[in-house]
């Protein structure tokens, strides 16, 4: 705690808080909101990716399916 919030009274450390909490929630509140728009912007193009790798594969849709939904730990596939 600064010397200078010592001088002040509880309601007004309390007010000073209050104070920075405001001034700071706004652009904390569009960062996440910006975070969360670029996280969903990089999912749908990884998802338009694996789509397209599915659609030009030479596997089947099963064989595709089969794969993604299998055990990593699987030897069939390696």
């Amino acid at each position: 705690m600064k010397k200078q919030d010592k001088d002040l009274s509880l309601d007004e450390r309390i007010k000073v808080a209050e104070d920075k909490v405001f001034k700071y929630k706004k652009p904390y509140d569009e960062a996440v909101e910006e975070l969360a728009a670029l996280v969903k912007l990089k999912k749908k193009g990884r998802d338009k990716m694996l789509l397209d790798a599915v659609s030009t594969s030479r596997r089947s849709f099963d064989e595709s399916m089969e794969f993604i939904q299998s055990d990593p730990e699987d030897d069939k596939w390696y």
